[in-house]
């Protein structure tokens, strides 16, 4: 099975969802779309955060 633990490999467990929301956010500034996507996705995987934003942009889902 491999799930985001796995993926963490030599990085700090903790930072890996900053790590990932950071690289969402690079995708986001390239493709806006694919961000949104990605946002969403993430938000889904790594848990929706309390203010409903993901890396400083909000979730274009309803659900909060």
């Amino acid at each position: 099975m491999h799930g985001w633990r796995s993926q963490v490999r030599d990085r700090d467990p903790a930072t890996f969802r900053e790590h990932v929301l950071g690289r969402v956010a690079w995708a986001g500034s390239v493709d806006p779309v694919l961000g949104a996507r990605l946002r969403d996705l993430a938000a889904r995987r790594l848990g929706r955060p309390r203010d409903g934003m993901i890396a400083g942009v909000p979730l274009l889902t309803s659900e909060r």
